[in-house]
């Protein structure tokens, strides 16, 4: 059910003078630059604290408690969207050492070899704590090149690492993980991390937290918006591992995990590279690969957080490797992306191309009925704003999915010539389609943006106007 106050706020804004609404927009720009200003600050002095061995548990306190940085944790928790107001109350209500937040939802999630993970959907006020957690953590690992999938060494940054490591030798690759580690991470580990002990046991151990089954996934996106409904609580099956160990959903889980397991060696030859729980070797000889993935077995089994199994590791001697969606060819110089992302990558422009394809007939069929009534001056042609919006989107946003790949690849390349027929054969949108993926600045860009904006609100706009005839 909605907030009443919610709805009331709506209408006011509705109402509200554009200049007005204006100046709103402009005093929350502010408000919320200047929180994030001052995050940043706190957010460094817990790094200047580290590095120079002074205590940390004042600077720590300072940030976790900074109506500033709970302000930015709670943006970042509700999304860039967000109606100020939310976003300011949800602040106040956002507190790491808590005890009364609501039950945490979970959803078994399907692998491929069958078993399931539960993914947890986290309530907003504990998912804005958890921002805060993560940055508390990041400020204290310090990155060595090994660990990423965290704030400043990203899952592409490894793409570009271990495409720089196999162009100058390191040709010899294995990829590996670790077998349920999330599940398995010892919750009597998180201990040792840098926190205070009560957030820890508030926050993060499962063992001290509330949870509630989704049985239906299809209810998980409803949940992140509605956490006082029953409708999709059931109760847990006997055959399902709740949450244990770390929460797989949380924003603070994948630092969590690089802390605990910070301390992965690796050598000359040989590098060692984890994201999450997904581990990559590259060494000169086909050996290295193997004494290391040995090495690594049994340092994970040892490991303080564990012990942890790690899968039987895919060897690829001089030969391309698929590693977090990415392909990594000896016989090319820039990373490339793997033939399972390829593939969900047609299926999307499939459904992208007919929504195109609909939306400009239906202008045809309008402007052939208008055409016809001699009442009415013969409208502009429709192929004048017939843009393929969708498919445009969908590349746009898979490109910057695999930001390592090079937007002139074979892959996009190829995409990008076949996404689009005769149809849409308009000389403005030939030169945009060109450039779908044109720097940030150029006329081509924001051109682009600006029509998917377009698109967007008539689409939304349509929905909305289905759901007041079908409500």
């Amino acid at each position: 059910m909605s907030d009443p106050c919610d709805t009331h706020t709506a209408q006011r804004v509705a109402n509200m003078h554009p200049g007005s609404m204006l100046e709103m927009d402009r005093k929350w720009s502010r408000e919320i630059g200047w929180a994030y200003e001052v995050y940043h600050q706190r957010a460094e002095a817990i790094h200047s604290a580290t590095t120079s061995g002074k205590r940390l548990q004042p600077v720590i306190r300072d940030f976790l408690r900074s109506p500033h940085a709970k302000l930015v944790s709670a943006y970042k928790a509700l999304g860039g969207r967000a109606n100020p107001d939310q976003v300011r109350a949800l602040s106040r209500q956002v507190n790491a050492w808590a005890t009364d937040y609501p039950p945490i939802r979970w959803y078994p999630k399907t692998k491929p070899d069958g078993s399931s993970r539960p993914i947890c959907v986290l309530p907003p006020a504990p998912k804005a704590a958890h921002y805060l957690i993560r940055e508390v953590i990041n400020q204290q690992t310090a990155p060595n090149g090994s660990l990423f999938g965290i704030p400043g060494a990203s899952r592409d940054d490894l793409a570009r690492q271990l495409k720089q490591l196999q162009n100058f030798g390191y040709v010899y690759l294995a990829k590996t993980d670790v077998i349920d580690c999330y599940q398995s991470i010892n919750p009597d580990a998180l201990y040792s991390l840098p926190l205070p002990q009560e957030v820890t046991r508030r926050a993060l151990d499962t063992r001290s937290l509330c949870f509630s089954v989704i049985h239906h996934p299809d209810n998980a996106s409803q949940a992140k918006q509605d956490f006082g409904s029953s409708e999709s609580i059931y109760e847990t099956e006997h055959n399902v591992s709740g949450p244990k160990g770390l929460m797989q959903g949380s924003p603070a889980s994948g630092v969590v995990l690089a802390h605990l397991l910070v301390g992965l060696s690796d050598s000359a030859d040989t590098k060692v590279m984890i994201c999450f729980d997904n581990i990559v070797i590259a060494s000169r000889t086909p050996a290295g690969t193997r004494a290391m993935a040995d090495t690594l077995a049994a340092h994970l089994e040892r490991c303080p957080a564990g012990p942890l199994a790690m899968c039987e590791p895919e060897y690829a001697d001089n030969a391309p490797l698929d590693f977090l969606g990415y392909r990594f060819d000896p016989n090319r110089v820039d990373v490339g992306i793997a033939e399972d992302a390829l593939s969900r990558l047609e299926e999307r422009l499939g459904f992208a191309e007919q929504m195109d394809t609909e939306r400009l007939n239906a202008r045809l069929e309008a402007h052939e009925q208008a055409a016809g009534d001699p009442t009415q001056i013969t409208p502009a042609s429709p192929f004048l704003d017939a843009a393929p919006a969708s498919i445009w989107r969908v590349l746009r946003d898979w490109r910057a999915g695999f930001p390592a790949a090079h937007p002139d690849g074979p892959e996009l390349s190829h995409y990008l010539r076949t996404s689009t027929d005769a149809t849409f054969n308009h000389p403005v949108f030939s030169h945009l389609h060109e450039h779908l993926f044109a720097e940030p600045g150029t006329w081509e860009n924001e051109a682009i943006r600006a029509i998917l904006k377009r698109h967007f609100d008539e689409h939304s706009q349509t929905q909305i106007n289905s759901r007041k005839q079908n409500p």
